[in-house]
């Protein structure tokens, strides 16, 4: 698509046209997302016309100012082991050096690393721009400045390390270390006397690493530390415990309605993801989660002794009782016979030509991943770590088992919850569609590696975000998509069918890992898989699935 900018913004900003590509040769697909592309030309015209005009002096403004907050980052304590206190410094000097040298080479080159990209787009949306519409020059000067604020914070870093001593001396004009720039934490009442508590920040590093002990989900964990960081910002890394006031905890908690959905995901300060727009706001639900991170934290510090008091004790969090869920529809029906009536699945052109029509009918590792979720009602994160291992075929009833383990007893998955470990039966149209083949063919090629690793696999809390990406996508391009849906409405999917067949819930909640919180549930051992393998009997999607798979497996036909 050509869009044509109207004459005012083009004379501002030297562009007469846009051209973005469609990413498609299918006319009808190129069609459905003109209406996508045209919306975003006209948001970004929208933008361009309440943006300032943009310079290179208003630009290194804000790059002064966003030094700022790099120095704040510097600032936070650092602890080495006293047994390796030479070792660990060196080390960390060392690095920091190699950082200058890196920026150093970025700069003298001007080809910049994401991490520069994405600092210069913070530096022109907070002078509500785009970094898109930006012309090539004042691009390159934005980059130039990120990195150079970036240089500058690893040059004070390095300074405070080697020489704390001494007086520091910038290099560069633009972010010199000014007075007004040393960030005092708030709310230091009696500074002449110290405190006797540990400050904030090394609570919260004491907290996340106690969550890791614990063995609680990465995600959960991951979750925390983001809501904890946002505090950091708020009240200050070095304010000791005793000196954090109600006030400034109410105030924070306040804020955490406002955040603004968004900007979740993306890379900057807490006031700026903050919003007095209510149909952006995010919802109630998310913002409890947040802010019981935070009185998890000051309750954790009172109980051990390591806080005088928590401030956040009697301040209540008052929940919207309109507000409903929300949950992704499942599918009904006729969205399943849809799914699988797509390319992927009732023949494409090739391997890596999924979404053509065509002869192959090779059911490969993304094959396999659709039809797992919809017969099993396991979670994305749980499918894509499986080993060759986890499959069990030999035994009365065939299972896979979702564990945090490998064959050798090492832990190198995650696991929502406790819950989540358990086995999950095969049912009899997996065994005919020739899932043992195919796990046998991978364990055999690959023995060590995922069943299902052509999909990306995430880090901590996101290992499923290559799954999740991959599915999100395809739902889109075959209409199936609504908002929430991704690979998470197979399990709503499943769960409603078993629900409609009469299957008790807490059946249900065994097979699919939903904790079942009952002193009774914990008495007697593991659900019997025997009603486990009853209970997903049940599932029913009205018609032959095997049949409108194309089949029992055939090796010249399916295998990969």
């Amino acid at each position: 698509m050509r869009f044509r900018l109207p004459v005012d913004l083009a004379s501002r900003t030297g562009t007469l046209e846009l051209r973005r590509s469609l990413h498609t040769r299918d006319i009808d697909v190129a069609r459905r997302r003109c209406l996508t592309a045209s919306a975003w030309f006209q948001d970004l015209v929208d933008r361009l016309r309440g943006m300032e005009n943009i310079t290179r002096l208003s630009l290194e403004q804000v790059a002064s100012e966003y030094f700022d907050r790099l120095l704040i980052e510097v600032e936070v304590p650092r602890r080495f082991e006293p047994e390796d206190f030479d070792n660990d410094l060196a080390f960390n000097i060392e690095a920091t050096r190699e950082r200058i040298r890196a920026l150093d080479d970025q700069l003298r080159t001007n080809i910049y690393g994401p991490e520069a990209e994405t600092a210069a787009s913070t530096l022109v949306s907070s002078l509500a721009g785009s970094f898109e519409a930006l012309d090539e020059a004042l691009q390159l000067v934005a980059r130039q400045l990120a990195a150079k604020a970036h240089r500058a914070q690893m040059r004070y870093l390095e300074h405070r390390l080697s020489n704390p001593a001494l007086p520091y001396v910038s290099d560069d004009p633009l972010f010199a270390l000014h007075r007004e720039k040393i960030v005092e934490p708030p709310n230091l009442q009696g500074v002449g006397v110290p405190s006797q508590y540990a400050c904030l920040s090394d609570l919260v590093t004491d907290h996340l690493e106690r969550m890791e002990r614990r063995h609680l989900g990465e995600s959960h964990i991951d979750e925390t530390g983001r809501a904890l960081s946002w505090l950091i910002e708020e009240i200050g890394p070095d304010t000791p415990m005793d000196r954090i006031t109600v006030e400034s905890v109410r105030a924070f908690r306040d804020n955490i309605r406002r955040m603004d959905r968004t900007r979740q995901g993306r890379s900057t300060t807490f006031k700026k993801r903050l919003t007095d727009r209510t149909d952006r706001q995010i919802t109630n639900a998310t913002a409890a989660k947040y802010w019981g991170a935070v009185r998890m934290l000051f309750s954790w510090a009172r109980s051990e002794g390591r806080s005088p008091y928590d401030p956040t004790e009697h301040l209540r969090f008052d929940k919207h009782k309109r507000e409903e869920r929300r949950s992704p529809p499942p599918f009904v029906l006729e969205e399943v016979r849809r799914f699988i009536s797509t390319p992927l699945y009732q023949g494409h052109q090739s391997r890596t030509r999924l979404f053509e029509e065509g002869d192959c009918h090779e059911r490969g590792q993304k094959w396999w991943a659709g039809i797992m979720f919809m017969v099993s009602g396991a979670r994305a994160g749980e499918i894509t770590q499986l080993l060759p291992s986890d499959f069990h075929f030999d035994e009365p009833i065939p299972y896979v088992r979702v564990q945090e383990e490998d064959e050798t007893g090492e832990r190198t998955k995650s696991v929502k919850s406790a819950a989540s470990i358990r086995d999950i039966p095969l049912v009899p149209l997996l065994l005919d569609l020739g899932l043992r083949e195919f796990v046998d063919r991978r364990r055999a090629l690959q023995p060590k590696a995922r069943v299902f690793e052509q999909f990306r696999m995430g880090t901590r809390g996101k290992r499923s975000e290559g799954m999740v990406r991959f599915w999100g996508d395809y739902l889109r391009r075959y209409g199936l998509h609504k908002p929430g849906r991704g690979t998470h409405v197979w399990r709503h999917t499943v769960i409603a069918n078993l629900r409609a067949t009469g299957a008790l819930e807490e059946d249900i909640q065994a097979v699919v890992g939903h904790d079942r919180k009952t002193v009774t549930s914990g008495y007697g051992g593991a659900y019997p898989l025997s009603r486990k393998h009853k209970t997903l009997a049940k599932l029913d999607y009205g018609f032959d699935v095997v049949e409108a798979l194309g089949g029992a497996y055939v090796a010249s036909m399916h295998r990969v």
